[in-house]
Order: C-alpha cells, then sequence, then structure tokens
C-alpha cells in the first residue's frame, strides 16, 4: 500500500505556478499564416470518443500552429479498431487542409507506433485499404512520435 502524506504544503510558489497555468489556459492560442513553400506537420490523435489534430508549419527551430481541429466519434466510429480510428483522424484532417496540402509536403505524427506501416504494407480491412488508397493522392510521410511529446493533439482528442 502506498503512503499518502496527509497534507501537501502549498507554498506562493505554487501559488504563483497555478495563476500562471489559468492564465495560460483562458488566452486563445495564436494562429499563422501559412507559408505556401514549406512543408507541413500535422500531430494527430484518436482516442476512444474523438479525433483531434494540430496543424503546424516549421520556420527555422520553431513550429508555429496553423490550425487545430477536434471531431467527436459517431457510437459505430467508437467501435473501431485502434488503427482505423487514427487512420480516420489522418482523413479527416487531410480533407481540411486539402487546398493547401496537395503537392506540398505534409509529415504527419501519431503516437499509434503501427500507423506508419499503413502506407508500406496492405492493410488487413477493407476500410483502412481504402484510406491507404487515399493517402496515395498527398505528399504524406506518417512518423511515430510518443503521446506525451504531443499533448495538444492528445488533449484535444479526449475533450471534444
Amino acid at each position: 500500500q502506498k503512503r499518502v502524506p496527509d497534507s501537501i504544503p502549498w507554498t506562493e510558489k505554487h501559488d504563483f505556478s497555478f495563476h500562471l497555468l489559468k492564465k495560460a489556459l483562458a488566452e486563445a492560442p495564436s494562429l499563422y499564416s501559412p507559408v505556401p513553400d514549406k512543408p507541413y506537420t500535422i500531430h494527430s490523435d484518436a482516442s476512444q470518443i474523438g479525433i483531434a489534430a494540430c496543424l503546424s508549419q516549421k520556420c527555422g527551430d520553431k513550429c508555429y500552429p496553423i490550425a487545430y481541429a477536434s471531431q467527436k466519434l459517431s457510437k459505430t466510429q467508437q467501435s473501431w479498431s485502434t488503427i482505423e480510428r487514427e487512420a480516420f483522424a489522418i482523413g479527416v484532417e487531410l480533407k481540411k487542409v486539402r487546398s493547401m496540402g496537395i503537392g506540398t509536403e505534409i509529415e504527419f505524427y501519431t503516437d499509434h507506433n503501427p500507423l506508419p506501416y499503413l502506407t508500406k504494407s496492405a492493410p488487413q480491412s477493407a476500410r483502412l485499404q481504402r484510406w491507404a488508397f487515399a493517402l496515395q493522392k498527398f505528399n504524406v510521410t506518417i512518423k511515430h512520435c510518443p503521446g506525451v511529446k504531443m499533448p495538444h493533439a492528445d488533449a484535444l482528442s479526449r475533450l471534444v
């Protein structure tokens, strides 16, 4: 059995940090205009109840957010396998950026490790085969990224 302290001492440092966090959460994020010649980066995630993504561009050493998207999954979509929900998140985001995405390099980051192999092997389900085929219209690279390194997409997929 874990030992839990009876109380945690609350200091001015904690109070200051708490107020900074509240202020940051209350402010709308700054969004930037896309630069047509630069590649896009999309961090996407799917939870049991929703999907989410953050579209950004890297200029120099910094990533600039361009758009955020999230969507609640229907009851049918919630019953899909994890790889199908994660692939669906990619498809939805590609539809949203179609006007700026065709011909432009797009790097997708997902926390679902099997998803990068979607375009490299023959998917087993017809649904995944259709989505893998649809991805061929775009200059897309899918890469794995641990969920802890993309909390924005992870949080949005759970808060729909």
